[in-house]
């Protein structure tokens, strides 16, 4: 009868085993990092969107940062990171004509006219970008899909604009005696050679913007190290305009009439027709991302 008794006993403490053993092999398979840092780069076509345009396009461009994972759980994670991205975007105009009026340096009433076969203007824009995101995973032993959102602060660190105007054109009409001035160049009357401007400041605003990532997840030798390979889009959400003051595209120099001004189309207005050329600029990017990550 002991023997028996024995016999269970020993049964029980061996089946006790075994499931301890399975709990804890599933425990580990089922493991969840408690947090992630992974450092990224990032390949896309960012612009400075603009609305009123058709012809505005963006260039290609790279950009890198760092970013921590926490995980709830093995498929949910939140994050937050930084990354230093450009924006590099240009703007056509073509047949640009306007007018406007002014005092020149006699003294007398002017109306200066422009114009020009081809107006260009490319920005530079260099963001610190702020990205909160939501990831979510699919279950997989070495590889995993995932999908995160979320929403990014970018903070302009420098931005520069630079126009170059071909086949431009200047008059001078003066009102109180009908004349039309066409020359001499001295005045700052005649046609022009390409004009460019140099490399001029430019004020704008810190973007807000959707995010959202799709792409493929690869676990690699160590459990805790991944790779991320996704497609990237960014949406701006708000208007980077800083100045409400409008200006003139092309300006008449009073104390150098051959010096002409090219202010930034952003913030420029036609005075001969009295609308803005922009109404709205917001920043935009879509294209690919790399990320490596180590967990713990």
């Amino acid at each position: 009868m002991n023997i028996i008794k024995l016999k269970r006993y020993k049964q029980i403490l061996i089946a006790t085993l075994l499931l301890f053993s399975m709990v804890k092999s599933g425990a580990q398979d089922s493991q969840i990092p408690q947090g992630e840092l992974s450092f990224y780069l990032k390949e896309v076509n960012s612009m400075l969107h603009v609305e009123l345009f058709d012809n505005g396009s963006g260039e290609t461009c790279f950009g890198a940062g760092v970013q921590y994972n926490y995980y709830v759980t093995r498929g949910l994670s939140f994050s937050g990171g930084l990354e230093y991205q450009p924006y590099r975007s240009k703007i056509i105009l073509d047949d640009f004509t306007d007018s406007y009026s002014l005092i020149d340096s006699e003294g007398d009433d002017m109306i200066f006219r422009s114009s020009a076969n081809l107006y260009r203007e490319r920005h530079t824009v260099r963001m610190l970008n702020i990205p909160l995101l939501v990831q979510w995973e699919t279950k997989g032993l070495s590889t995993s899909f995932f999908t995160a959102t979320g929403i990014q602060l970018g903070i302009p660190l420098a931005a520069n604009y630079k126009a170059t105007v071909d086949g431009l054109e200047t008059a001078g009409y003066f009102p109180q005696w009908d004349a039309l001035l066409t020359s001499p160049r001295f005045m700052g009357f005649g046609e022009w050679d390409t004009q460019q401007s140099g490399k001029e400041k430019l004020k704008l605003k810190s973007s807000y913007s959707f995010l959202f990532e799709l792409g493929i997840k690869q676990r690699l030798k160590n459990e805790f190290r991944h790779l991320y390979v996704s497609v990237y889009l960014e949406l701006g959400l708000n208007d980077l305009k800083n100045e409400k003051n409008q200006q003139t595209l092309i300006s008449y120099n009073v104390e150098n009439p051959t010096d002409f001004h090219f202010s930034s189309v952003i913030y420029s207005y036609s005075q001969a027709s009295g609308y803005n050329y922009v109404n709205k600029i917001k920043s935009q990017s879509v294209g690919f991302r790399i990320r490596y990550s180590f967990g713990w």
